[in-house]
């Protein structure tokens, strides 16, 4: 798992490749995009173009490998016998007597059988590199002409290889020798995947990349080892960017979250203060008439001699939590009192009225005072709903008649 995120990080899983080569009339640049998926190689996307301006509305992914291959007709390869010679310097002068490496670029492949030998004037490799620069483009590595064939040439069970331009002959999986294609649209098969002669160049630079397959000997190893370099502290920086971005971002989006969830919290404890502020007043409201009750109560239970104390005092026994008394009236009135008018009352009857925040509380205390040994008959001539959970309530006690 580490070794596949170290390799993310330092490549990705896309790859370009751009082949330069030769018409009669101008420079054709073909172009593919490779993808590295479940363990193979992916050609999505190839296309041919004639302005190097286009190149950039090609590749999508801008900090992905890019890799140049030179084939034009001002690269000159030749084959020559596989010798022992360990000198790349003597090996180019073998083929290429007195060539100037100040102003000449090489690069060798060797095969089994032959050595390649690719050359180019440095001029036009640079003034490329720069012009792909200013479009935006950083180049990984390049190759001349046919070099990085050779890292393909192994996973084919052809006889031949078609790029571009060239026809290339294989024997026993090693290139002997190189003639001109007159055919412009053929194939290869590289390992079952099917590979048009415009791709092949630049799928081959990509699989000895990836692979790490051979190394050519050439005369500018230090400039593409500065196009490597460059190329991975574009994408370390890149991948930094937008792994700060979407940091920054998470951060934002998870302190908006908590944000609100606090938010929402507050406003539910603003709502709960300002209800219990209410709740406060009118409990309030209601000590100080609990008070007045209890002050009443008291009074009639300091009458300790009187019917009327004992029965509003067996009756306040009887009360359950539930039920809060507002008022008893002991022989009520029967009329207002008036003057120049007799007062009468309801002989034998108590009326008892308040609230009750649960029903069947009150129906068992209603059976309750029914079963009083002086109480006839209670009946309930008022009840209606105050609240949701409360309701008001008032009652008519019928008692025995006093005995003299």
């Amino acid at each position: 798992m580490l070794k596949k995120i170290t390799t993310y990080i330092k490549e990705g899983l896309v790859f370009y490749a751009i082949e330069i080569c030769d018409t009669s009339s101008d420079k054709q640049y073909h172009i593919i995009e490779v993808i590295k998926k479940k363990g193979e190689l992916i050609i999505s996307k190839e296309k041919t173009i004639t302005k190097v301006e286009d190149i950039p509305s090609f590749i999508d992914k801008k900090d992905s490998p890019l890799f140049l291959c030179m084939n034009t007709k001002n690269v000159v390869t030749k084959l020559t016998p596989l010798n022992s010679n360990k000198n790349p310097e003597a090996i180019v002068h073998s083929i290429f007597p007195n060539l100037s490496f100040d102003n000449f670029y090489y690069q060798i492949s060797q095969t089994k059988i032959n050595t390649i030998i690719s050359i180019v004037k440095k001029g036009e490799i640079n003034a490329l590199l720069e012009k792909l620069k200013t479009l935006k483009l950083l180049v990984t590595n390049f190759s001349l002409g046919i070099s990085n064939l050779t890292a393909i040439t192994s996973y084919t069970q052809e006889n031949q290889i078609y790029t571009s331009n060239s026809k290339i002959h294989l024997e026993n999986n090693s290139i002997v020798s190189i003639s001109d294609l007159t055919d412009k649209n053929n194939f290869n098969i590289i390992s079952d995947l099917k590979v048009a002669n415009n791709s092949i160049l630049g799928f081959s630079s990509v699989i000895n990349y990836i692979s790490k397959g051979t190394q050519n000997l050439t005369n500018f190893s230090a400039i593409s080892e500065d196009l490597e370099n460059e190329f991975k502290n574009k994408r370390f920086f890149n991948l930094l960017l937008k792994s700060f971005l979407i940091l920054v971002l998470s951060i934002l989006v998870i302190n908006f979250l908590i944000f609100s969830h606090y938010f929402s919290k507050v406003e539910v404890l603003e709502t709960t203060l300002s209800a219990n502020t209410i709740n406060k007043e009118h409990l309030q409201k209601l000590k100080t008439k609990v008070e007045k009750k209890e002050e009443f109560v008291n009074t009639l239970l300091s009458a300790a001699n009187s019917k009327s104390s004992y029965y509003t005092d067996q009756i306040a026994q009887s009360i359950p939590n539930t039920i809060l008394l507002d008022e008893i009236r002991y022989q009520p009135f029967v009329k207002p009192v008036r003057e120049s008018k007799p007062i009468e009352v309801k002989s034998n009857i108590i009326t008892v009225s308040g609230k009750t925040i649960s029903g069947h509380d009150f129906s068992l205390w209603i059976e309750t005072v029914e079963k009083l040994d002086w109480v006839i008959s209670v009946k309930t001539y008022d009840y209606d709903y105050n609240s949701k959970n409360t309701s008001n309530f008032s009652i008519k006690i019928n008692m025995y008649e006093d005995e003299e």
